[in-house]
């Protein structure tokens, strides 16, 4: 939906798509946590010589591993406080329109992450058949423009380049 916001700030489908975006991210970094936490249950236990004292620090590649590790699960932490946050405030926005159709739509695209194909076969007409995915395309932009009508402000006060302070005071 671009040129629907003035400024710098996002379009509905770059807002909605943030779910997504920051899963994604979470994922890749628990990857990185399970990484290091096999390097440091992996490494050998160091050769202690009776001849030699080492006091730097960075002679110690498991206790390195370990606090890298730590590291990355206090971030995944938080990245997931601020995931559960985004999910349960765009959700709410997602309710708040009034066409249960759109809402069905929205949520299946960008919090279930399914595509417009998936939703065309998922998502009933009236009469018990389904949509085709034309018909799913149109009522998803038509979605998106309503949901940029109704949340235009929220769209306007969130910039592209959020900053994490910025994004978890906004998602909080």
């Amino acid at each position: 939906m671009k040129g629907l916001y003035r400024g710098s700030g996002m379009t509905a489908k770059e807002y909605l798509s943030q779910i997504k975006l920051l899963d994604r991210k979470i994922e890749q970094r628990i990857q990185q946590a399970e990484e290091l936490r096999r390097i440091a249950y992996g490494l050998r236990s160091p050769e202690i010589k009776q001849d030699a004292v080492q006091t730097s620090p960075e002679g110690d590649p498991i206790g390195n591993a370990v606090i890298r590790y730590v590291d990355v699960e206090t971030e995944i932490d938080t990245m997931v406080d601020r995931y559960v946050n985004l999910k349960h405030k765009i959700i709410g926005e997602i309710h708040e329109l009034e066409d249960p159709r759109m809402i069905d739509l929205l949520y299946l695209r960008y919090v279930k992450y399914m595509t417009l194909e998936e939703i065309a076969c998922t998502m009933e007409k009236a009469n018990g058949g389904h949509y085709s995915y034309d018909h799913t395309r149109r009522l998803h932009w038509k979605a998106l423009k309503e949901f940029s009508k109704r949340h235009g402000n929220v769209l306007k006060d969130f910039p592209k380049c959020h900053s994490n302070a910025t994004f978890e005071r906004d998602i909080m």
